[in-house]
Order: C-alpha cells, then sequence, then structure tokens
C-alpha cells in the first residue's frame, strides 16, 4: 500500500510542477487540446448530462456521426468525471489517475515478476515520466488508451504461468477499457506488446503442446472479449470506416508520415530530454539487463521491443519504413514515432530488471571484478551521451547523469556502512528529480478554467451568429479551422467547417472538388480530409489569392450545402483579407448589419433552401463527372436532381418545371420533420449528409433515402401535402449496446466464477 501511495504522490508532484509552474505560454503543441478535445468533452458530455445522446452532429459539414468518431471517449467510464465537474478539472483528474495506473500496474508488473520493491518502483516510476507520456498529456485518448499496457502485461504474465481465467479476465478489461478510450493505434500497439510478450515467456519454457495452445486460445478469447466490452464504441466506428475516410489498409508513406509532427530527426533527439526522453537512468541502467541471470528471457523481450520500436519510429527516409507499413495494423495509422510509447516502457522495465539484478548481487556481496563493473559501462554512456546530446544544457544533463552514476556505483561497491535499503532510496530519489528536472513541454496543462477560457472567448458571438443564420449553414472566410469551430455545435450553429480526423467518405470527396476542381476528383490527396474546407498553412500568400478566386467558379457547390452566410473576422493578414475579398466579390456575396465588431457578416442570396422538393431526376453520373456538374453555376437542383437508385416515381408531364423550398417544421439532431405540398410525385431533398442509419417515413409509412446530388438525402413523395420524417437510428449502434451488454456479463459471470472456485479453495 505504501508504494502505490508513493507512486500517487510522485505523479500529484509531477502534474503540479508541469501544470503550475509551466514555463511559457500555450503553444502549438496543445492545438488539438485546446480545438479539439477540450470542446468536444465540454459538448458531448454537456449533452448527456442533459438526458441527450449524442448520436449525429448536424451543426458541423452538412452532418456527421457524433460518437462514431471515436476519438471523444464517450462510453469510457472514467470520462463520467465529465458529467459532474468541469472539464479542465476533469482533464487534471483523469491524468492524475492514469499516470498513476500506469506506475502502479507498471510496479505490480515486476513485483509479479519477482523483482525487488525497489526495482519495481523504479520501473514504475520511470514510466510514468517518461518523454511520451509527458507529451500526451496533450492528447487525452492517446495517454488513457496506453495507460493499460502495464496491466494487460502483469495479466499475460499470469497466462504464460497458467493462472488461467483469472489473468483472461484481467486482459479482457485490460483490453476493453483501452479501446473505449478511443485511439485504436495506441491499442493496436498494445496488442502487439500482449502477444509478443505471451510468446516470449513461452518459448523454450518447457511443457506440452497443448498447454500453449490453450494459453494462446485463452489469449486471443480475452482480446475477443475485450473486443465486445468496448463495442458500444466499436462498432459504430467500424460502420462509420466502411463509408468514411480511414479504411482498414496500410497508408502510403506520404500519409503515415503527414500532418504537423515530422518523424525524428536523430537519435540525440529520443535521447535529450523534452517529449521523447528516456531519462537518465534507463540509459544507465537498460543495456546492463542484458546480463541479468534471474530474467532472462523477459529481458531479451524488453530489449527486442526497445531497439525495434525505436528504429521503426524513425518513420519516414529509412528502410524500415517500409517494415512499419507493411505490419497489419500499425500500418494503418500516420506519424511512426508514436511507437516510442512501447520503447520506454520497455526502457522502465529494463531498468526495473537491471536494478534487481544489481540489488541481489549486492545484498549477496557478490564482488567477482567482471560482474561488479558491469552496471558501470552504461552509466559511462550516459555521461557520454548526456554532454554530447546539450542534455537541457550539457551541466544540467551532466550534474544529473553524475548523480545517476553516484547512486548506482553506491549500490554497485556499496560500503559495508552503507545500508542497501539507503542506497536503493538515493537511486529512486535520483531517478523521481530526473524526471522533475528534464525539460518539459514548457507549457501550461489544462487544469484551469483560465486557459481554457481562451477558448471560450467569443461565445457570444457564436450565439448571436446561431440566432441570425437559424437553419442555414454559415462559413468562416478565409476557410479554416480555429479555436470556434467545434464551439459552434454548443450554441446550435451549424458551421460547414469542422475539425475530425474520420469523416463521411462523400464529405471529403465533395470538398476537395470545391477545394481543387478535377484535380481533386483523381487520386486522394496525401493529406487527410480533417473537415476544413482549405488547410491554410500549405499555401503561400500569393498562392492564396489565386486559388480563392479559381474556387469561386465552384462557389455552386457551397449554394447546394445551404451556405448562406459568411463570416470574415477582422484582423485578418493582408493576404488572407485580399483573398477573402476576392471571393466575397466573385460570389456576389452581400452584407448585412452585425452587431459584433470582431467580425463582418455577408450573405449568400443564391443559396439554396436545405429542404426542398424536385419533380424531375436523372442517374447520377460517375463521381468526377457528377462533381463537375453540380458545380457549374448553372445547375439547378430545383428543375432536376441526380440520384443513386431508383426514384420509384416517373416525371409528370404536368409537374411545374422547377421545384420549390419545402418548410422544416422540427429540427433535432437526430431527428427532423419536412412539411411539403407538392403538385405531382417528386423528391423531397434535404441538403444534409446521406449516410447509413438515416430512416425516412412519408405520413407515418416507410421511405427509402436515396443518395441525391452526390452528398444528399433525397424521398420519393406522391403529390399532395405530405409530412416527411428522417429519424438516425443506426443499426451498428444497437448492435454495439448489444455486444457491450454480452462481453459485460461474461466477464463479470467469468470473475464471479474465479471468485467462487478461489474461495472454495481458500475454505
Amino acid at each position: 500500500m505504501l508504494p502505490s501511495l508513493g507512486l500517487a504522490g510522485l505523479v500529484l508532484v509531477f502534474l503540479i510542477q508541469r501544470g503550475v509552474w509551466p514555463g511559457d505560454a500555450l503553444t502549438g503543441n496543445s492545438v488539438d487540446l485546446r480545438y479539439y478535445f477540450l470542446p468536444l468533452y465540454e459538448i458531448t458530455f454537456g449533452a448527456m448530462a442533459s438526458g441527450r445522446l449524442p448520436l449525429w452532429n448536424p451543426y458541423h459539414l452538412t452532418g456527421i456521426p457524433w460518437l462514431a468518431t471515436l476519438q471523444g471517449g464517450t462510453f469510457y467510464p472514467p470520462h463520467a468525471v465529465y458529467l459532474i465537474l468541469p472539464v479542465p478539472i476533469g482533464i487534471a483528474i483523469s491524468h492524475g489517475v492514469h499516470l498513476t495506473l500506469i506506475a502502479v500496474s507498471t510496479a505490480g508488473l515486476g513485483r509479479k515478476l519477482g523483482l525487488a520493491p525497489a526495482a519495481s518502483l523504479l520501473a514504475g516510476g520511470l514510466f510514468a515520466l517518461s518523454g511520451t507520456l509527458q507529451w500526451w498529456l496533450f492528447w487525452p485518448n492517446m495517454l488513457e488508451a496506453g495507460s493499460w499496457l502495464p496491466l494487460g502485461c502483469l495479466a499475460v504474465v499470469g497466462l504464460a504461468r497458467g493462472e488461467g481465467l483469472r489473468a483472461g479476465c484481467v486482459l479482457a478489461l485490460a483490453a476493453g477499457l483501452s479501446l473505449l478510450a478511443g485511439h485504436t493505434q495506441v491499442t493496436v500497439f498494445l496488442f502487439y506488446a500482449w502477444a509478443s510478450l505471451l510468446l516470449a515467456l513461452r518459448i523454450g519454457a518447457g511443457g506440452e503442446l497443448r498447454g500453449d495452445l490453450a494459453r494462446a486460445g485463452a489469449f486471443a478469447g480475452a482480446l475477443t472479449l475485450g473486443v465486445f466490452i468496448s463495442g458500444i464504441q466499436t462498432l459504430p466506428s467500424v460502420a462509420l470506416a466502411f463509408e468514411g475516410t480511414r479504411s482498414a489498409a496500410a497508408l502510403a508513406e506520404s500519409q503515415a508520415a503527414s500532418l504537423g509532427i515530422h518523424p525524428i530527426g536523430s537519435m540525440s533527439e529520443a535521447m535529450a530530454g523534452g517529449r521523447l526522453a528516456f531519462g537518465v537512468m534507463p540509459l544507465a541502467l537498460a543495456p546492463a539487463a542484458l546480463w541479468a541471470r534471474r530474467h532472462r528471457r523477459l529481458s531479451f523481450w524488453a530489449f527486442g521491443v526497445g531497439i525495434v520500436t525505436t528504429a521503426l519510429a524513425f518513420g519516414s527516409g529509412t528502410p524500415l519504413m517500409d517494415l512499419y507499413l507493411a505490419l497489419p495494423g500499425i500500418g494503418w495509422f500516420r506519424q511512426p514515432h508514436r511507437l516510442l510509447f512501447l520503447a520506454h516502457f520497455a526502457a522502465a522495465l529494463l531498468a526495473g530488471l537491471a536494478f534487481d539484478e544489481l540489488l541481489h548481487r549486492s545484498a549477496g556481496r557478490d564482488r567477482t571484478r567482471l560482474r561488479s563493473i558491469l552496471p558501470a559501462i552504461p552509466v559511462a554512456c550516459a555521461l557520454v551521451l548526456a554532454a554530447a546530446a546539450g542534455w537541457a544544457g550539457a551541466l544540467g544533463g551532466a550534474s544529473r547523469a553524475f548523480a545517476a552514476a553516484l547512486v548506482l556505483a553506491s549500490c554497485a561497491w556499496r560500503p559495508r556502512w552503507l545500508p542497501l535499503g539507503w542506497a536503493a532510496m538515493g537511486v529512486l530519489a535520483v531517478a523521481g528529480l530526473d524526471g522533475m528536472l528534464a525539460p518539459g513541454l514548457r507549457e501550461p496543462l489544462p487544469y484551469t478554467e483560465s486557459w481554457s477560457a481562451l477558448t471560450r472567448r467569443n461565445h457570444d458571438r457564436l450565439r448571436n451568429l446561431a440566432e441570425v443564420t437559424g437553419e442555414d449553414r454559415s462559413v468562416w472566410l478565409p476557410f479554416r479551422v480555429d479555436s470556434e469551430t467545434k464551439l459552434a455545435a454548443r450554441h446550435g450553429l451549424r458551421r460547414l467547417d469542422d475539425f475530425e480526423p474520420l469523416n463521411l467518405r462523400r464529405h471529403s470527396d465533395y470538398f476537395s472538388f470545391l477545394q481543387d476542381g478535377m484535380r481533386g476528383a483523381g487520386v486522394p490527396s496525401d493529406l487527410f480530409f480533417s473537415g476544413s474546407i482549405l488547410p491554410e498553412r500549405h499555401l503561400p500568400g500569393d498562392r492564396l489569392v489565386e486559388w480563392y478566386a479559381e474556387m469561386a467558379t465552384r462557389r455552386r457547390l457551397l449554394d447546394l450545402a445551404a451556405t448562406r452566410w459568411f463570416v470574415v473576422p477582422t484582423g485578418l493578414r493582408r493576404a488572407q483579407r485580399e483573398a477573402s475579398l476576392g471571393f466575397i466579390e466573385a460570389a456576389g456575396l452581400v452584407r448585412r448589419e452585425f452587431a459584433d465588431p470582431g467580425a463582418a457578416l455577408y450573405e449568400n442570396e443564391r443559396s439554396l433552401p436545405r429542404a426542398y422538393v424536385s419533380y424531375r431526376t436523372a442517374p447520377a453520373p460517375p463521381r468526377a463527372e457528377l462533381l463537375d456538374r453540380l458545380s457549374r453555376e448553372s445547375f439547378d437542383p430545383l428543375s432536376v436532381s441526380y440520384v443513386e437508385g431508383d426514384p420509384e416515381f416517373e416525371p409528370d408531364p404536368r409537374a411545374p418545371a422547377r421545384g420549390k423550398a419545402a418548410r422544416i417544421v422540427r429540427d433535432e439532431e437526430t431527428r427532423v420533420e419536412i412539411e411539403a405540398d407538392l403538385a405531382a410525385p417528386g423528391l423531397l431533398v434535404l441538403a444534409d449528409a446521406y449516410a447509413r442509419g438515416w430512416q425516412a417515413r412519408v405520413d407515418g409509412k416507410a421511405a427509402p433515402i436515396l443518395a441525391t446530388n452526390f452528398l444528399y438525402r433525397g424521398v420519393p413523395v406522391p403529390a399532395g401535402r405530405h409530412r416527411i420524417r428522417f429519424d438516425y437510428r443506426p443499426r451498428s449502434f444497437t448492435l454495439g449496446v448489444a455486444a457491450s451488454l454480452l462481453g459485460t456479463a461474461l466477464l463479470a459471470l467469468t470473475a464471479l466464477r474465479v471468485g467462487i472456485a478461489r474461495g472454495g479453495v481458500s475454505r
């Protein structure tokens, strides 16, 4: 109990030190947390606290699935804290809980392996304070998904030792919770680590083949049960992937290394402190673990994991990039440097193994020259690396390396007057101080309202815009994702831009064509569509003006999306202002009065209504040809609409040449009701995204939904006055709920059975 409290205290001091004395102001490191996670948590869990389950998001693009986008971790149990506490406080609690879980479960793994208490504590503390986890404090879903790695390893050790159901229950729980946390890439890392650990522990261990097959079956069954437990989140995400921009397939090299964070440039960056740092003590001790006699099989596994993942983390520019992309599951995701998470775990475990060996020898007074000098070799290497890499300044890095050398030498050549416990405490103290003093991200952590207030300073503007724009959509000029993007949903503002890694493929194709015309209709871009109409940072000023002028020729695509309002913030750079004004002039936008001095409001009088009737249809041609037709200024969807599938009615020659607007009488997240009066059989078109899960009824009777004008929904309606209702009821969510209930019930019953069996044995 006391060691666990000590680790929890270490984590608390670390977070206070990083959160209260950060050093510098906000930087690009926290952009995702400020622009994405914090507002997403506020909106999602605010809706759930009010009794609303956010299945569909109608406020971005032309509507996207909400919880299926995965990264919000809607059903991750620890996120219940956001239902009752402000999000900044909830993030602080989550950081503390998950870093403590990492530290304590890593130490628990060490104890299960038979390491000395001090060696186990060292491994737990080193991993919790590693550079990757420090960096992941700005990506909550990665930290939360990865925090179950040590607990899963502990379960795998139990499986290897024949503990059966008990270990399987723990592994299933770790797998399920990691998936629910919302970062599949990290969970895939965990699955690889767990599988390789089981293999390493059983190779050469003896025993019958039948027993090993049973262990492999229990391992696969536990992971499968974990997937079932996460079904409420996993199945909707898988369903979205089938019609989304990200499929389960290997990426191109340019995609895997794209979007902001460059691959590791040199080994010194991974060793010199900061977000990729291993720390002084792992560098000093890890190589010595290869000489550890007591846990040689485990040492070689950890060393292999560390070497392979560090090599793969170099990413683009190395021959191993092809191997990274070829690995099933791993090659589906970008940014190979995230694999350093496993390298840091391996290094911490190796340090614990080496320290245990050192303590064991010291306690037994094993003073042969060769065995005593081995721990000093990596210490000398750490000194050289620290000085060569300029670790937080040569003086600071060298001083910490010198302190590590001193305390390790006190254990290796411990004088008789120095108790072993005091020497071990010195090692733990230096390791903790190294984690505290190593260069941090120099940015405050989001534990206060003042931090998150930066993303909410324009709430009044968003509320006012929502009142003005109503059911129509708005877009910001210049086209970009900013701190207000996600917050639009909080105020019911339909903003066309978005900031979401997993989008509908139809959105990607539609807006890529808006950006680049026929150039965007061929091979997908190396950059993933993230909801922004234009990733502005990739264009220089003169090219930006030129691009806006070109895109204005395809502005009809914005008209079809019911984009009636354009917002131009004040204080733009010259190129941004020129590009925006050029687009405004080309599109014929009209300035309207708007009370907020921080923005100008323009109306697009050529915008189509969000709901309308069309009396004539035509079969949709191939994608590129269809998008080209839709983008022409002459295209009039009230005269003819392109549909995919059978419209189930023949055009009436007596029908009006053009349709008309329909009236939206109920407009909710998962339900839209429309009243339409048709002079002849026709198609009711709603300019919201066509996606699986939507159902339609005309006067209470089921009706088909057709993909109309590529991106939107069309419903065949007979002549006369009718009420058309759209309901979002995704089957994937229903099946996911059933899978989670089944998986949780199986886990509970199995755990109960194990508990009863243990109770019977103890009696």
